[in-house]
């Protein structure tokens, strides 16, 4: 194995994306790469950690700011809260 890892970040809730899913698979299977980590964004209702199976995972990142009003402000908030959580971690 190469002992590399793939990160993705997905900015969105990560719900429907079969296809990005698929192509992790696929990489995993062709020995490019260990393990893949998606991040994306966290919604109610949604599993904030889901394992698809031992080498594909995705984190659905809660963000505080999600309670703050729409707008192009609160939105770009949004986002940096979400990109500061994911490389401070």
């Amino acid at each position: 194995m190469n002992n590399i890892n793939l990160h993705n970040i997905y900015p969105s809730n990560f719900i429907q994306e079969s296809r990005i899913l698929e192509e992790r698979k696929s990489l995993v299977k062709s020995d490019l790469f260990d393990e893949t980590f998606i991040r994306a964004i966290y919604e109610n209702g949604l599993k904030e950690h889901e394992q698809f199976d031992i080498k594909r995972e995705v984190w659905r990142i809660p963000l505080k700011t999600m309670a703050l009003p729409n707008g192009d402000f609160w939105e770009i908030m949004k986002h940096i809260e979400w990109a500061l959580k994911i490389f401070l971690d």
